[in-house]
């Protein structure tokens, strides 16, 4: 505070602080400046150049100071000067203390008050001229008091042209869709009511039409009067923009998904679907209104729905995309199987807005799977039944092997229930052979079972598979403990004659399959085949041994004769009695003087005498020779001869065993005739199996394409397990193709019908090209391959098939041969051929082992578990090729020490034509199959 000394007592009594010695003389300003004083007290009447009043002005204006006027003048003339200051307060001199603190409070008081003012207005001001909208302020009447910057660039009007015009004239609002005022909408923002975000059109001064987004409400005092209105609004062009693209984009959006070939559907945050496309509909049977909210959720397939919910909750957890295979259950009951995909909605928190997601119809795809499947399936049956059929066991043993295995093929949905009954001789009787899970009072009550009695019967009886899925009037075996179930009863059919049914059984209510009978009837003929053959075997076991108990009680014509002077010095009844002579008379002679009536020995070569070439190489000598009987009649008889030999080895007697084979001599042609046929039948049949082969690997190549397509995603994206599985069936199915290429080089090799393209060329560049070729195999066993060639002159070979040989000499050494081992192949020649050789230091073979090797379809180990694969082919088909070439192969092995094969190939040498077989009955199967 700023005072007369005079007052400085006074106000010091009130706690009021009063420095300094107050303004003498004009110069008190200095010392207003220096204090900087919250309050002056200022006299109206001081000595000087300047007044009470021009000083407090100075003051007040340059401080913002407050002034309290001291004056004991209180005329008009005076205070009107005085008032032009705008002073706190007046003190009429002489006044009272209390008069002094009181008017002094109320004039800092009030200060304090203007400045807050002043700084909210100051700071309202900034505000509104800083924000983005626009803003307009109006009296009661509606006439205009404020604009900021923004108001003003959007009206086109500035506020000393605004100010004071009516609202309705700086704000010209238009409709949207024509040039007409929107109902009272100037009158509710200027009136009581307030207007809220509402969107419209702004006419500018200079016509320009801008889309706004206006709000307003009134102003109140502090009882609740209006005084005013105030109108915020801002331009939304922008917004407008974005929109109108936003709704553009949701129109292309839509009509894609509209368009797509998959399903389309948008969920929100709980997964209720708000959206799906005409596909969708499509794939699952139902209405958009079937699907809306969570009802879509019913559409699954109730083997699916909980697996799919937890996915689907996992995702959300997660935030992770959705991706899963599930089937859609359509009103008609067809299940379609789909890919499900969904990726959620994010806001900019990070929270799930909703989820859009397509759905792919992957029925075709699965159901391809399925055929592959069930056809790889099909085929390992087959294989299993082959390999039964190969094992040294008795017919009933296969057929409980074949009825264990039917019954848990996985795929086909049967009870792990079912038997296999035979007829029993040549009547019309069915009598069970094998039975797996049946119990024992039916295997009681059907042990035998008449053709056309019960579902076997009848199955017996017409030929054809019965079938039943439930216990109906047809099940006329009923027995104690009999449980709900249907039947499959397939004839087994030879020659058109059934020999037998296979009776598997299926779950109540199973669905007839014609797929599944297509098996099983494929089944029953490859059963057939297994039992005509295990027959045939039986039949000739029975007939080798009952051939072999005759010859050994059979009584040969048998004499022993000396080995130096050869006479006969023992002999059999049969051989008495066949030359019409006494044991006395024939003791002591010679067998040439006996049996041929010559008084001198035989003399080859003129003379063929198996005797004598017994005696002189001491090995067993079979001949047919004629003898001559007492009468003078001829014998004709075939002769073996053996040695006796004593301790030392040498040959002291002979045995001389002749058989009469007169009535043979008689049907030797007829037997020859027959020869000459059978060896056509076998040329014949190894051609047939020939074209059976070419046969079995057409549908080899379009399997292995679908299933490297199906691999190779072609369909659709496949699980990991999916892979797995696909590429066993690949490389099984590869391997099945081998198989089958060995077997038909074999039946081609067999029969004749291998073709040979014999051209000039090069044996080096062969071999060379075949170890190059076989180097990848070696080195993924680390093996080291090397060659050591001389250079041959060219050969007339199949470069083809001389490459065959030598890249399966060198995978079977590869294969045989421990990581790490040496595998050395050589080429040498002399005059006369070429020799290669493949030598490895594998496991070897044993010598008992090894005149098997080159036979078709033998495997030193045979066994089902066996270490290495192999169709027994691949030596058998290089023996022939190299036959063929009229050179030679053949095998040198030690058991752990390793095998050396090696073949040779002449240099010059004529092909001989070999005999054609007459095809036409193969042309008439493959015309008949085509």
């Amino acid at each position: 505070m700023y005072c007369c000394r005079r007052y400085q007592k006074n106000v010091a009594e009130y706690g009021i602080l009063c420095p300094g010695n107050g303004i003498i003389r004009g110069r008190g300003d200095q010392k207003v400046e220096d204090i900087g004083p919250d309050l002056v007290l200022m006299d109206i009447v001081l000595q000087g150049k300047m007044d009470g009043v021009e000083t407090a002005r100075q003051i007040s204006s340059s401080f913002n100071t407050p002034v309290i006027y001291l004056t004991a003048h209180s005329d008009k003339a005076t205070l009107e000067k005085a008032k032009i200051t705008e002073p706190f307060g007046y003190i009429i001199k002489p006044f009272r203390e209390k008069e002094l603190k009181m008017a002094i409070e109320i004039a800092l008081f009030k200060h304090e008050a203007e400045n807050k003012l002043k700084e909210s207005k100051e700071w309202l001001s900034t505000i509104l001229g800083s924000i983005s909208d626009a803003v307009i302020a109006t009296d009661p009447e509606g006439y205009v008091k404020f604009m900021n910057a923004v108001a003003q660039y959007l009206t086109g009007w500035r506020i000393e042209e605004a100010k004071g015009l009516p609202l309705r004239k700086i704000v010209n609002i238009i409709s949207e869709k024509a040039c007409e005022l929107p109902v009272d909408l100037i009158d509710d923002v200027s009136g009581e009511g307030a207007v809220k975000n509402y969107q419209t059109v702004l006419s500018s001064r200079e016509e320009k039409k801008i889309p706004i987004e206006i709000s307003s409400a009134p102003i109140k005092d502090g009882k609740g009067n209006t005084i005013g209105t105030v109108m915020v609004f801002k331009d939304i062009t922008e917004r407008k923009r974005a929109e109108e693209a936003l709704r553009e984009s949701e129109k292309c959006y839509q009509t894609l998904a509209e368009l797509s070939p998959v399903g389309v559907l948008h969920n929100d945050a709980q997964g209720r679907c708000i959206y799906v496309n005409d596909q969708l509909c499509e794939i699952t049977g139902l209405t958009p209104e079937q699907l809306y909210g969570l009802t879509w959720l019913k559409a699954l397939h109730p083997e699916d729905r909980d697996r799919v919910l937890d996915e689907w909750s996992d995702a959300q957890q997660k935030k992770i995309p959705f991706h899963s295979e599930y089937r859609f259950q359509r009103p008609d009951g067809v299940a379609t199987w789909v890919i499900g995909q969904a990726v959620a909605e994010m806001g900019n928190g990070g929270e799930i807005l909703g989820y859009v997601g397509t759905v792919t119809d992957i029925t075709e795809r699965k159901r391809a799977e399925e055929e592959i499947q069930r056809r790889a399936q099909i085929q390992a049956s087959f294989n299993k039944l082959l390999r039964i059929s190969l094992e040294n066991i008795s017919l009933e043993e296969i057929l409980e092997k074949v009825i264990d295995h039917l019954t848990s093929i996985p795929w086909l949905a049967l009870e792990s229930v079912g038997g296999i009954w035979m007829t029993d001789d040549d009547s019309d009787v069915l009598v069970l052979k094998a039975q797996r899970g049946l119990p024992e009072s039916l295997q009681t009550v059907c042990a035998r079972v008449p053709f056309s009695r019960c579902i076997c019967g009848r199955a017996a009886s017409s030929g054809k598979i019965e079938f039943v899925n439930s216990i109906d009037e047809h099940h006329e075996n009923i027995y104690q403990g009999i449980t709900p179930h249907g039947h499959y009863c397939i004839p087994l059919v030879s020659s058109g004659r059934v020999i037998g049914i296979i009776n598997l059984y299926l779950k109540e209510g199973h669905c007839r399959d014609e797929k599944e009978e297509d098996f099983l009837h494929a089944i029953a003929d490859v059963l057939v085949g297994m039992i005509q053959r295990k027959q045939v075997e039986e039949a000739l076991k029975y007939s080798s041994e009952f051939s072999s108990t005759v010859l050994d009680s059979m009584n040969d014509a048998l004499c022993i004769i000396d080995a130096n002077d050869l006479s006969i010095v023992g002999a059999n009844s049969v051989f008495l009695r066949e030359l019409g002579l006494s044991e006395e008379y024939v003791i002591g002679r010679t067998c040439y003087e006996t049996t041929h009536h010559r008084p001198n020995p035989c003399k080859p070569p003129n003379d063929i005498c198996p005797l004598l070439e017994t005696v002189k190489t001491g090995k067993h000598s079979v001949v047919e020779h004629l003898h001559y009987g007492r009468d003078g009649k001829k014998i004709y008889v075939e002769v073996s001869t053996s040695p006796i030999l004593d301790e030392k080895g040498r040959i002291t007697r002979v045995v001389h065993v002749s058989r009469d084979i007169t009535e043979r001599k008689l049907a030797e042609e007829r037997l020859k005739q027959i020869n000459i046929e059978l060896k056509k039948a076998d040329k014949l049949k190894t051609q047939f199996l020939s074209i059976v082969s070419h046969e079995l690997r057409t549908p080899i190549t379009p399997m292995n394409a679908q299933l490297q397509i199906i691999l190779a995603g072609f369909f659709g994206e496949i699980t990991e397990k999916q892979k797995m599985s696909l590429d066993m069936i690949l490389r099984n199915t590869r391997r099945l193709d081998r198989l089958i290429g060995d077997v038909l080089d074999i039946s081609k090799l067999e029969s004749g019908v291998m073709k040979f393209n014999m051209t000039k060329a090069s044996l080096n560049e062969i071999v060379e090209n075949a170890v190059e070729t076989m180097k990848i195999q070696a080195w993924d066993k680390s093996q080291k391959l090397t060659l050591k060639d001389d250079k041959i002159p060219e050969v007339t070979v199949d470069k083809d098939r001389i490459t065959q040989v030598v890249v399966n000499l060198l995978n079977n050494a590869i294969k045989f041969t421990d990581a790490g081992g040496m595998i050395e192949v050589e080429l040498s020649g002399n005059a006369d051929h070429a020799r290669v050789v493949v030598r490895d230091n594998g496991i070897g073979i044993k010598k008992e082992d090894q005149v098997r090797l080159f036979t078709p379809f033998q495997q030193v180990d045979s066994s089902e578990s066996r270490k290495y694969e192999g169709s027994g082919l691949g030596l058998a088909i290089c023996k022939k090729i190299i036959t063929y070439h009229g050179g030679s192969i053949g095998i040198d092995s030690k058991p752990g020490k390793g095998s050396t094969f090696y073949f040779t190939i002449p240099y010059n040498y004529q092909i001989k034509e070999e005999e054609k077989v007459d095809s036409s009955l193969f042309e008439k199967i493959m015309l008949n199959e085509a």
